[in-house]
């Protein structure tokens, strides 16, 4: 119902500034109105046209001027879209990077805990360990980075 009303008094305004000067707005002078013989009415014996578009601009000019001043609608900037901005690209160029990062310990993990069962060496228990919590790291910074992205997807 409000945007209804918005749209209605926006074509009432703009019609209004669009119709051409009434000239009701006119004065006429005593010495220029004389009477027709023959309905008896009074007409005017001519017409100033300075007044006539003097009028016409002064009531266009306090129009325009009103309609800015009561703005139905608000015109904003808009607002760049999340996908076109620069932190959308640094979300997701570090969430291949943190996803490869996770997947290149994990295959290391991997390959580091076959030698420890083929060998039975700590050394590569201890480096498999170790490349499983790099691993793990950024597979949760890469969950946080990815949680980010949706928010920011769905806030837009």
């Amino acid at each position: 119902m409000n945007n209804f009303l918005k749209i209605f008094l926006l074509v009432i305004i703009s019609f209004n500034i669009c119709l051409p000067q009434n000239t009701h707005n006119a004065e006429y002078e005593n010495e220029q109105i004389e009477k027709d013989n023959f309905t008896n009415k009074i007409k005017p014996k001519s017409i100033s046209e300075m007044k006539l578009v003097r009028n016409w601009k002064a009531n266009l000019d306090y129009q325009k001027e009103n309609f800015y001043r009561t703005s139905i609608i608000n015109i904003k900037p808009k607002k760049p879209k999340f996908i076109d901005s620069d932190l959308f690209l640094i979300i997701v160029g570090t969430s291949v990077a943190l996803g490869a990062t996770a997947a290149y310990f994990k295959l290391e993990s991997d390959k580091s805990y076959e030698k420890y069962l083929d060998t039975n060496n700590k050394t590569y228990l201890n480096k498999t360990d170790k490349y499983d919590l790099y691993s793990g790291i950024a597979l949760g910074t890469l969950e946080v980075n990815f949680g980010f992205l949706i928010y920011k997807f769905l806030t837009d």
